[in-house]
């Protein structure tokens, strides 16, 4: 009964493991297609209505991080309809990097106008500024990363819990195992390379009129 309990509790956890893998796999591709795509959409002059550079604690293992995020709004016309945005990018996201935000600050800051982007077929969808930017890099290497734990994962429980398999399948299993963690090894290299390398993206794709 125990053993049926641990074989259950396993399995849904990986189902979970898999969901928020796939989902932060979906939403970090999702992000890279519409901040691409927004190069290419209408664009009006808008209104920053409001700004400001937001610093928040992040603890992870007993340490605490300051991470920063630029919060702004904005307000634009389409067809003499108005609308009003918080979006700076696709996929834009806080980070320790202070400096990053702070440079999209003082430009924004220095602004008496702003170039909006917005959809054609949806002008309430809209951004500041696009391209694949380092939160949309390092969101989905952390995908990649949960979803290589998860699959090394599910090998460990199958050739834990299953029956005695042959010599040659648990080689096979083994093999897989070191692939993927391999692939774990090259990504959090990755992570930190990427981490440390400049990101000026969206701020050499935000176009303002200066005051």
């Amino acid at each position: 009964m125990i053993r049926l309990h641990d074989k259950c509790l396993s399995f849904f956890a990986i189902i979970a493991s898999y969901i928020i893998g796939f989902g932060l796999l979906r939403y970090s591709i999702d992000s890279a297609n519409k901040s691409v795509e927004a190069s290419n959409w209408s664009s009006v002059t808008g209104t920053i209505t409001n700004l400001s550079l937001e610093e928040s604690s992040v603890s992870h293992d007993g340490t605490t991080y300051e991470v920063y995020e630029v919060k702004v709004e904005y307000r634009y016309s389409v067809m003499d309809r108005t609308y009003t945005s918080s979006r700076l990018a696709f996929g834009y996201a806080s980070t320790g990097r202070r400096q990053v935000h702070q440079d999209i600050l003082n430009k924004l800051e220095s602004a008496s106008s702003v170039k909006v982007r917005y959809n054609p077929q949806d002008p309430e969808t809209s951004t500041l500024s696009f391209g694949i930017h380092n939160s949309i890099k390092l969101r989905f290497i952390g995908a990649i990363i949960w979803l290589a734990l998860t699959f090394n994962f599910t090998f460990f429980s199958f050739e834990t819990h299953g029956p005695i398999r042959p010599i040659l399948f648990s080689v096979i299993i083994c093999l897989f195992s070191a692939i993927i963690w391999l692939v774990i090894i090259f990504s959090f290299t990755l992570i930190f390379w990427i981490a440390y390398q400049p990101d000026s993206v969206l701020l050499n794709n935000m176009e303002v009129t200066r005051k």
